[in-house]
């Protein structure tokens, strides 16, 4: 339905504003008075009539661009934190800040460019670092990950959990993983899912990495229809046939209890599930996947969680997949047609597509994308592009700084359930919303808890309400998406 994975334990690290120009702030007044009162438009205003009062202040520039951001306004924050380092391009407090605004403008590759130089400098590459590791693996770019990283080893900079979690993330073989997540027991505190963690690649080390076999021809496809509104997958699972939902916001492959228990498969260690759900991480178990045939793809030794909401009884489906899987290929999804097809790097969206479509950036976290999503003609901000999710959601944590007020006492609450057990949300009315170049006017939007576990403020999920309209090409090695409305839709 919803982001479900075993990331069991990751620091996420949050692209924030260099804080460290904060500090050089004089006592609240004007304009800093009223950021720190939470009236970020007010301060935003009188911040930048005190900035062009004094250009050279580093303090009054860095709480200007934080009211723009608070605001919701990031492509003018974007356009102040340039300028803020244009002035003083030698400052790397002021280029982190700026590759910070870049990195939340889904503009990753030009990030990494800003925030390279810093890394020479001694007092700040440590908060240099962590930024550019995100950022290339939010562009799939583990080698470049994994390089930054060794280069911080061998010139001494200490590793931190939070380096390391990254480190993880970027590496494919099991082994290699344990004697990272050792490493982070030897520095960190003990946990119950760092120890879960241990035990599951202690279980997948003699198995190896995942492998993937490309299609022996393309394109690849499956056969797709839906199961109860879900868009899912016609698989085999070591010899049975089966039908996945094809769930794009799943960080990880999960199989109902009834198709382990048919199948037999391994169990490697305990596992939790977090997803939408108030009740937080759902306790389950991990198991092993010898082989999963899709679309003329063959993944082996792929890790699986058991699906504790979900059994076949009454869904007709095995489990859910993600893009995880397909991250090396462009992907052709037409939910209408019950089209699911593999084609090979480089194949140009427009010939799966049949006319040109509307490209959209993507940043790829844990194996799910994230898109930008306008709000009240502002932002554009993260949203999770979850096709497993029925209807777009928005996250109470952020959108009150637009003016977006829950009206529980017109509607009360909406209640469903999520991969965290039952989950309530708000309805908020007059919301608008901009994706793919169409503006889309919603009498009313659910609003609830978004669960923050990614290097963006992840400002809601793009569900099937707004994704069904829409035939798409996912190009996992070229970090795009590109959408073609539906024609009744145009």
């Amino acid at each position: 339905m919803v982001a479900g994975g075993h990331r069991y334990w990751a620091a996420t690290i949050l692209m924030a504003m260099a804080v460290s120009l904060a500090s050089q702030l004089p006592a609240p007044t004007g304009g800093l008075a009223l950021l720190k009162e939470g009236r970020f438009d007010e301060a935003a205003a009188e911040l930048g009539q005190e900035v062009r009062r004094k250009p050279d202040d580093p303090g009054l520039r860095a709480a200007w661009v934080k009211s723009l951001v608070e605001g919701g306004r990031w492509i003018e924050a974007l356009a102040a934190a340039k300028e803020t380092s244009d002035r003083a391009p030698a400052n790397p407090e002021a280029r982190l800040m700026y590759g910070d605004c870049l990195f939340l403008d889904f503009r990753a590759e030009e990030a990494l460019a800003v925030w390279r130089p810093v890394l020479q400098d001694a007092r700040w590459r440590v908060l240099a670092l962590p930024k550019m590791v995100n950022a290339a693996l939010a562009l799939g770019r583990k080698r470049e990950a994994l390089s930054l990283i060794a280069q911080a080893e061998a010139e001494g900079i200490p590793p931190t959990a939070d380096l390391l979690s990254l480190k993880m993330m970027a590496l494919d073989d099991p082994s290699a993983k344990l004697a990272v997540l050792k490493a982070i027991g030897r520095i960190g505190p003990d946990s119950q899912a760092l120890a879960d963690q241990v035990r599951l690649y202690e279980a997948l080390a003699p198995a190896g990495p995942v492998r993937i076999e490309p299609p022996a021809r393309f394109p690849g496809s499956a056969r797709m229809r839906e199961i109860y509104g879900e868009p899912s997958l016609r698989v085999t699972i070591d010899g049975k046939k089966s039908w996945l939902a094809l769930d794009t916001g799943a960080e990880s492959v999960l199989v109902n209890a009834d198709l382990a228990r048919k199948l037999r498969l391994p169990e490697l260690a305990p596992a939790s599930i977090e997803g939408w759900g108030y009740q937080g991480p759902r306790q389950s178990r991990s198991v092993l996947i010898s082989r999963l045939e899709v679309a003329g793809m063959t993944v082996t030794q792929q890790p699986a969680v058991i699906n504790v909401r979900d059994s076949e009884f009454w869904t007709n489906k095995g489990g859910y997949l993600g893009l995880s899987p397909f991250a090396g290929f462009v992907t052709y999804y037409d939910r209408r047609h019950g089209r699911f097809a593999l084609w090979p790097k480089g194949t140009p969206p427009d010939r799966l597509l049949g006319e040109k479509g509307t490209t959209l950036p993507l940043l790829w976290v844990g194996g799910v994308p994230l898109v930008q999503v306008g709000l009240q003609g502002r932002g554009p901000f993260p949203f999770l592009l979850d096709t497993g999710a029925p209807y777009t959601l928005l996250a109470s944590q952020y959108v009150p700084k637009l003016g977006i007020r829950i009206n529980s006492g017109k509607y009360g609450n909406l209640y469903g359930i999520g991969f965290s057990g039952a989950f309530s949300s708000g309805l908020a009315e007059q919301v608008t919303l901009e994706f793919a170049g169409r503006v889309f006017h919603e009498p009313v939007a659910p609003v609830t808890q978004v669960p923050q576990r990614f290097p963006l403020p992840l400002w809601g999920i793009l569900g099937r309400d707004i994704l069904n309209r829409y035939r798409m090409v996912f190009d996992g090695p070229g970090n795009t998406v590109t959408l073609v409305p539906y024609p009744d839709m145009k």
